[in-house]
């Protein structure tokens, strides 16, 4: 495979060609609850890690790939003052907060010295902000070795936390990309992917076994939870 790119300034871009490796299967999506308590409270809070079972055809040689997640929260806000149709007083107002991807770690795979080719691997980590349901989808991309260590070079940039014991910060190149006129490679990388894709729908509250509080909105549920919205996703119907 190959990517070209023509802008309408006329300058122009190609890729060098790219193998399409095999990739993974996900097999199961499963998540696991932390719990922590709040320091110096007796209040407790969380996390539900995801993971995902994957496995690989015997051929070989290891599987290299990238995980990306997305989630929908089902979650509520109590609106004050309560709306005219309240009967009962707070009335919890239902909404849906769409995290994509579930956090912005970027996850990559290997399954070289695993077991009959299978990998468990933690994709994602969400914060128990919520006592309802909520999907989850994980996708995962085949990848050549380049495609690997490009990527591989972002985790490590994402890692770095500023201390004079961390590695420096060097520039990242693109491998495979390159103005067609000047030769100049570009930063980033064009991959062709075989994809598999699992979902899981579960109740947060099943893990967790405590409420997480309701927060308060003044106009809608929508103002209080990120890119939310009150339209019913087809996940949940």
């Amino acid at each position: 495979y190959m990517l070209r790119v023509k802008l309408a300034d006329g300058r122009s871009y190609r890729s060098a060609m790219e193998v399409m490796y095999p990739g993974v299967t996900i097999d199961s999506v499963f998540a696991i609850f932390k719990q922590n308590n709040i320091p110096n409270t007796e209040q407790l809070t969380g996390s539900h890690d995801f993971f995902i079972l994957a496995s690989a055809e015997r051929n070989g040689a290891p599987v290299l790939f990238r995980a990306s997640t997305m989630g929908i929260a089902r979650v509520a806000a109590y609106i004050e003052p309560p709306p005219p149709d309240c009967a009962d007083p707070p009335c919890p107002e239902i909404c849906y907060s769409f995290r994509e991807p579930i956090n912005r770690e970027i996850v990559l795979g290997n399954t070289e010295n695993t077991l009959a080719n299978q990998i468990t691997i933690r994709v994602a980590t969400e914060d128990y902000d919520f006592h309802s349901f909520y999907f989850a989808k994980v996708k995962t991309f085949s990848l050549s070795p380049e495609g690997y260590e490009f990527w591989n070079s972002l985790v490590s940039q994402q890692q770095i936390e500023g201390s004079i014991f961390d590695p420096q910060i060097t520039e990242i190149e693109g491998t495979n990309i390159f103005d067609t006129e000047t030769q100049a490679p570009i930063i980033g990388y064009f991959g062709a992917s075989t994809i598999s894709t699992d979902s899981l729908f579960f109740n947060r509250f099943e893990g967790a076994g405590f409420l997480a509080p309701i927060p308060t909105a003044r106009n809608s549920c929508t103002e209080v939870w990120r890119a939310a919205t009150l339209d019913v996703p087809p996940q949940f119907f």
